[in-house]
């Protein structure tokens, strides 16, 4: 709220805008909630739903990147810049119950800092089922050929778990904003991923509860089971709002 006002964003709300589009659902996370607002600007907001992710076409066979086979577990951090919480708790529930759990690949992201990467790569290497890369030029294709999703849930990991119906643990983080945290607790209550609450700081979660977790991915149900009218309507939503705002294909310049 006081980086809102120190920026005037209420009062450009207010001023500035005719429209005001949010690309998700209010039942899953409402950005403006709470904030002070002038009542003219409700009317404005549209939840147009998530947006529509497709596989990226690579081209012939021989021309497309490839890290690997796809395994039937991915853990994925995003960029990578705040995901060593995510990436400590799923090498601490294989450290601890790797017999147990099936093959893994843990991207880690272009921005993890160079010295938790080379941390996290030591670890690794003592433990059997998992495979780290830094980056992975096909995540989408690799997100869609897994089983399972570990991730932090933010906004296009969360897009891609619903476009390709994947079953997902969300351990998001809560520091500096809880955007995360909001869209999992929401979600995971209608039934689209499973959510752990993280702990407090930068402590990894429960190696027992992660593992468990995991586990349990192969019975949890997909997004689509919950069948959420409108999820991933938002490409389709701005396409219409857009065309309105136009006009008739003869009016268009």
């Amino acid at each position: 709220r006081a980086e809102g006002e120190r920026k005037r964003v209420y009062d450009s709300l207010r001023d500035l805008y005719d429209d005001i589009w949010i690309f998700g659902l209010k039942e899953i996370y409402e950005p403006l909630q709470g904030l002070p607002l002038d009542a003219c600007v409700y009317p404005k907001m549209t939840y147009t739903g998530y947006l529509h992710r497709t596989v990226p076409q690579w081209g012939p066979p021989d021309q497309r990147p490839s890290e690997g086979p796809a395994t039937p577990l991915l853990v994925t951090t995003g960029g990578g810049g705040d995901g060593a919480q995510l990436v400590s708790s799923v090498l601490g529930a294989y450290a601890a119950h790797g017999p147990d759990l099936p093959e893994a690949t843990i991207v880690l992201g272009p921005f993890m800092p160079m010295e938790e990467r080379e941390m996290f790569l030591h670890q690794a290497n003592a433990l059997k089922k998992l495979r780290l890369l830094t980056f992975d030029p096909r995540l989408e294709s690799r997100l869609a050929e897994a089983q399972g999703v570990v991730a932090m849930g933010g906004y296009n990991t969360f897009c891609e778990i619903l476009s390709f119906d994947r079953r997902a643990v969300i351990l998001p983080r809560v520091e500096p904003r809880q955007e995360q945290l909001i869209r999992a607790q929401h979600a995971s209550r209608l039934g689209l991923c499973r959510y752990l609450a993280p702990p407090p700081g930068t402590s990894p979660a429960s190696p027992d509860h992660v593992a468990e977790a995991i586990l349990n991915l192969s019975t949890q149900a997909p997004p689509s089971k919950a069948q959420v009218p409108g999820l991933l309507d938002g490409v389709k939503r701005v396409v219409q709002h857009f065309s309105a705002w136009m006009g008739p294909p003869d009016r268009m310049p």
